[in-house]
């Protein structure tokens, strides 16, 4: 009996504490939940603040070395390229070149029989001729109108057809002087005009090398025609791309080393170019260094590390690497608010030693910097930023 009593007062009190509470049941807030932004600063729960175990250290002055080096390849320069090209349609009768071989500016690679090159000499050859006639013919009638045996009518009209003889000279000398004869060399052709009229020799422009060759003998070849394409690889260009926050240590002219490590190649290079365009996508810059190579031991293509030699940064604000996270919309550092709450800061970054790294603009000394764990506020921010 007293067994059902009890019974009963328990069930009793089951029913009077459901009525209490409403006949509901209230599901607990989850710590997640209670985590927000206001404004740039990220609020953390103070349990969520506690198991996050965010680490703060104060930003402050340091000193920076630096010994910095960027993977590059090694390219050639565009200006000491060259294409070989036929310049007059005719028959190609002497190869005097073949790929790798090396040649001294001046020195003949091919030559061509060509009719157009025989017209074109004919009508220098012609023009010289009628412009010698023109001047005669001016001289001869200004001492007529001197002596009022000619008219003025006669003499502007010799002037007129000097004038004109000479225009016609003036084009025929510049067609064959863009094809690479001297006036010197064609006075010399006037005076001996049964010389052979259609061989023409292309030369090399410049000491270099033949890379490719694409011509044989007796092919008859085009104007356009590439035959050949030489190389200067006395000089070559190792392009690297930079970090914007390492940027501003480059300046052009400046000392650098180059080299490649698996074929025990080590040179000095110099800094020809840093770009004023930054890539919008890697955000990085092109810096383009120089190096000489008077044995050939360097390459086209071959890969190349630019090293620069120790710098010494007195950097006023540096905080340890880990604290600057990149983000969709710049790089930041979490500032402490208070041991829940951590400000966003934009911040603009300088010379690194991959332990500290230095703050250009955005934080001052002093200020309480999330380092270790800041991972755990980087992600909280993305995910209730929708980023």
């Amino acid at each position: 009996m007293m067994k059902r009593f009890l019974k009963l007062l328990g069930l009793t009190g089951a029913l009077l504490f459901f009525l209490s509470c409403g006949g509901e049941s209230k599901a607990p807030v989850t710590e997640s939940e209670g985590i927000r932004i206001e404004g740039e600063t990220l609020v953390l729960t103070s349990r969520a603040a506690q198991n996050a175990n965010v680490e703060v250290q104060t930003a402050s002055s340091a000193d920076i070395a630096q010994a910095l080096s960027y993977l590059g390849e090694v390219s050639g320069i565009p200006e000491k390229f060259a294409a070989i090209v036929g310049r007059l349609e005719g028959v190609v009768t002497v190869v005097s070149k073949k790929e790798g071989d090396k040649v001294t500016r001046g020195e003949a690679m091919v030559t061509v029989e060509s009719r157009k090159l025989a017209e074109s000499k004919l009508a220098y050859l012609e023009s010289e001729q009628k412009y010698k006639f023109a001047k005669a013919a001016v001289e001869r009638e200004a001492s007529l109108l001197e002596k009022k045996i000619s008219s003025k009518e006669a003499y502007q009209r010799v002037i007129h057809e000097k004038e004109e003889a000479m225009l016609n000279h003036a084009a025929a000398l510049q067609q064959l002087k863009l094809l690479g004869f001297s006036e010197e060399w064609l006075h010399k052709l006037e005076k001996n005009p049964n010389q052979k009229m259609t061989s023409y020799t292309l030369r090399a422009p410049f000491d270099g090398e033949v890379v490719s060759r694409d011509v044989t003998m007796g092919e008859a070849i085009t104007e356009d025609k590439v035959l050949f394409r030489l190389a200067d690889l006395s000089q070559l260009r190792v392009e690297i791309n930079v970090p914007l926050s390492a940027v501003s240590i480059f300046e052009k002219d400046m000392d650098v080393t180059v080299t490649n490590d698996s074929l025990e190649l080590t040179t000095p290079g110099k800094v020809s170019l840093v770009s004023s365009v930054a890539n919008s996508e890697t955000r990085t810059v092109a810096i383009k260094v120089t190096i000489d190579n008077p044995d050939g031991k360097w390459r086209p293509g071959m890969p190349a590390t630019v090293a620069l030699k120790d710098r010494q940064v007195h950097a006023k604000v540096a905080v340890p690497n880990g604290a600057v996270h990149d983000m969709t919309d710049g790089q930041f550092v979490f500032v402490m608010v208070s041991p829940a709450s951590f400000k966003r800061v934009a911040v603009t970054t300088g010379a690194s030693d991959g332990k500290l790294l230095e703050i250009l603009s955005g934080i001052a000394a002093g200020d309480k910097i999330a380092v270790a764990n800041s991972l755990t506020l980087k992600s909280e921010w993305m995910k209730r930023a929708g980023e």
